[in-house]
């Protein structure tokens, strides 16, 4: 037995239609009945307003941020090359004489007093204070 595809517009599924030839089966099933309802169309976009709004207005803000990108005269900094590049052409007044500064150093609020140099003391680190003790905890726990 092979099943022919029928449009539903044109579908009938009345009792006397579907018994038509008497025994009506599906899987070797006998169907007594079926039931279906025509319904009309209800199509239409939904979307909701303050969301679409929220959108326009990152939109518009990338807009101008590509924008001002463009027509920047400075370089941009993308990489770290580019970032040290910037600072050896210009460097910053801030961290004026504070080149063999330590991270604990900053940390610890320590600022040149003069702009002498200050000799380099090497001290023997080893790989795993590279990132500190916390992130190498958390880093290896998880």
């Amino acid at each position: 037995m092979t099943l022919k595809t029928q449009s539903i517009d044109d579908f009938d599924c009345t009792i006397p239609v579907a018994l038509a030839n008497g025994s009506w089966e599906m899987g070797n099933q006998t169907v007594e009945y079926c039931l279906s309802e025509t319904v009309p169309d209800h199509c239409r976009l939904q979307f909701s307003v303050p969301i679409m709004i929220a959108v326009i207005i990152c939109n518009f803000i990338k807009l101008i941020c590509i924008t001002l990108t463009i027509w920047k005269s400075d370089f941009t900094l993308v990489t770290l090359g580019d970032a040290i590049s910037s600072f050896l052409e210009t460097p910053d007044p801030a961290s004026k004489g504070m080149c063999t500064a330590t991270k604990k150093e900053i940390q610890d609020g320590w600022w040149p007093v003069s702009n002498r140099p200050r000799r380099w003391l090497n001290k023997r680190t080893f790989w795993y204070e590279a990132v500190g003790f916390q992130r190498w905890l958390w880093s290896n726990v998880l």
